[in-house]
């Protein structure tokens, strides 16, 4: 096609490529934070679906403001050390989630969703801005939205398959007739036997860790990626036409 939707030259280049793999990384964070963080928050701790949101608001101001910081950096160091620095911070907080069991509090779950917020957001704004600036404006607009593509379809994936994990592991503790959502209802909860609920309680909880290592895993994977960016300032990088 002579306009095609997306032209695959664009991955030629070294820059765009990387972005674009950090963006896959950027969105199965954030996609796998958002659909099991509140599940250990409401089945595993036993709170409301309010309590599990709570949860996940730190990345609401972990992200913002680190992502203004990194834009009114990324002129003045590049965007290699800024992505850098936001992957080994995102680890930082995957790895504290990996971490948690059953004397996690909610108190813990905000904080490694507030760092994890922090390293995306230093991650999102310099692989969105070298992408735009890499290429003639007659193909900002799709170098812009493939970010974006490849960022929902790393969510959409990961949370496919993490959530297979986990139905998997759920199964080989429970059995395929036993399903731990009342371990999720506040009402069906306060209705279970106590030896039931605790096994479904405990089955939750080590599926979840089992999501948990693999959400640190891709997270170091991040990292990989991130030290992959070319070097250079934002000038050097920028396409002049």
């Amino acid at each position: 096609s002579p306009e095609p939707m997306l032209p695959l030259d664009l991955f030629r280049n070294r820059l765009i490529a990387v972005a674009s793999a950090t963006s896959a990384v950027i969105g199965t964070l954030l996609f796998t934070a958002s659909a099991y963080v509140p599940m250990f928050a409401q089945g595993v701790l036993g709170g409301t679906a309010i309590d599990a949101g709570i949860t996940l608001a730190p990345v609401s101001i972990g992200w913002p403001v680190a992502s203004t910081l990194a834009g009114r950096l990324l002129l003045r160091v590049g965007y290699r050390p800024l992505i850098v620095v936001g992957s080994v911070v995102a680890l930082s907080g995957a790895l504290m989630l990996a971490g948690a069991d059953a004397g996690t509090t909610r108190t813990d779950l905000m904080i490694a969703m507030l760092i994890s917020g922090t390293g995306l957001g230093f991650m999102s704004t310099p692989s969105l801005v070298s992408v735009q600036t890499a290429v003639p404006w007659s193909r900002r607009g799709v170098a812009t939205s493939s970010q974006q593509f490849f960022r929902t379809i790393g969510g959409a994936l990961a949370v496919a398959l993490l959530g297979a994990l986990l139905n998997a592991r759920l199964q080989a503790m429970l059995g395929p007739d036993v399903s731990p959502n009342a371990a999720l209802d506040p009402e069906l909860r306060a209705t279970l036997d106590p030896s039931d609920l605790t096994s479904l309680v405990s089955a939750l909880l080590e599926g979840l860790q089992s999501v948990y290592l693999a959400f640190a895993a891709v997270a170091l994977v991040g990292c990989c990626v991130a030290l992959l960016f070319p070097p250079g300032s934002a000038e050097s990088h920028a396409r002049r036409e």
